[in-house]
């Protein structure tokens, strides 16, 4: 079932759509029902939608700047933008930015229907696209997959090793991209698409360098811990060394660190901690952010953000540590002088 995140300050125009659409009937759930970005960041890192419907002009963080953080977290999400009249020189910059959908307010019922059916559309052929990768591996693809499977990444430089096996391949990078696609569609289950699209779009849309994006993926398949710790240990120390990274999301983990099911994984890992895992992330994110401001004076509030894993958004900073501490940052580093 497709997956929907609603984003609006403006509880109506939410309510609104939330009641024109059938969403079981078209195979849509709506997950998240959101007041502004912070929330749906937040939200986010529990449950990634596949398609995100968010107001273009909010308080403390705007559409557009929430659209770029979560195609962070998952490059192939399809993000439907709502405006005014007023803010349509705001929709155009979004529509610059690659949002292809577009919904003006008040919204009406058949363009928001549209809209959903457009998005759906899309994720149709993303994922034959990448599925129809498949079918044409040989047997350079297969030797190729083997040996990836068989490089020491512990002992060093996964980065580098994939560029001097790749030398011995031609340097095709599209040999490598379909040997990985392979191999990445063969550690998931067939039922759980989404994984590797996740997982797919990473190899296809990241600006890094192919050789690192591949080490990565290979050196996360390879990050599970002693037999004798539960997964939920395996996750939180994942967490624990790997805060940093923006894209970091209970789907992520469980697709990479356990290789299981994300709705099972938040379910036993409340069950173990006490606490969901999106509320652990910002826990630990936080107090590392803590660290460094009781540390020192030299770090500017989005040097942390980017640090702690939060983007260089400072007003998304500012919110998710007050709400952790019940104190802006700067008040947190005024108290600690008293």
């Amino acid at each position: 079932m497709i997956k929907v995140m609603l984003v609006d300050d403006e509880s109506k125009v939410r309510e609104a759509i939330r009641r024109l659409v059938p969403w079981e009937e078209m195979g849509i759930s709506l997950i998240g029902n959101c007041s502004n970005a912070v929330e749906a960041l937040h939200e986010m890192t529990e449950e990634m939608p596949d398609v995100l419907i968010t107001d273009i002009k909010m308080p403390v963080m705007s559409g557009i700047e929430l659209i770029a953080q979560a195609k962070a977290m998952y490059p192939l999400l399809q993000c439907v933008i709502i405006s005014g009249y007023d803010e349509f020189p705001l929709a155009q910059a979004a529509m610059m930015e690659g949002v292809k959908h577009y919904l003006l307010k008040p919204c009406m019922k058949e363009d928001v229907i549209a809209v959903l059916q457009k998005c759906i559309e899309e994720i149709g052929k993303i994922k034959k696209a990448a599925l129809s990768n498949l079918g044409n591996r040989n047997a350079i693809i297969e030797k190729l997959i083997i040996d990836m499977k068989n490089l020491p990444l512990e002992d060093g430089d996964a980065e580098g090793q994939i560029k001097q096996l790749m030398e011995y391949y031609g340097e095709d990078g599209s040999l490598l991209r379909e040997a990985a696609v392979a191999l990445i569609i063969r550690f998931w289950p067939v039922e759980a698409q989404q994984v590797a699209m996740n997982r797919i779009g990473k190899l296809f849309e990241t600006q890094e360098s192919l050789y690192l994006v591949v080490g990565q993926i290979l050196l996360e398949r390879k990050m599970l811990l002693s037999e004798d710790d539960s997964f939920v240990v395996k996750i939180k120390r994942y967490i624990d060394k790997y805060f940093d990274q923006s894209n970091l999301s209970l789907q992520y983990v469980a697709d990479t660190v356990v290789n299981m099911d994300a709705k099972y994984v938040g379910r036993k890992f409340r069950q173990e901690t006490g606490i969901k895992f999106n509320d652990y992330l910002l826990k630990v994110r936080i107090e590392h952010a803590i660290r460094m401001l009781s540390a020192t004076n030299d770090y500017r509030l989005y040097e942390i953000a980017e640090k702690v894993g939060l983007g260089n958004n400072v007003q998304y900073f500012y919110q998710l540590f007050k709400k952790y501490t019940g104190m802006s940052p700067r008040e947190y580093q005024e108290n600690m002088k008293g």
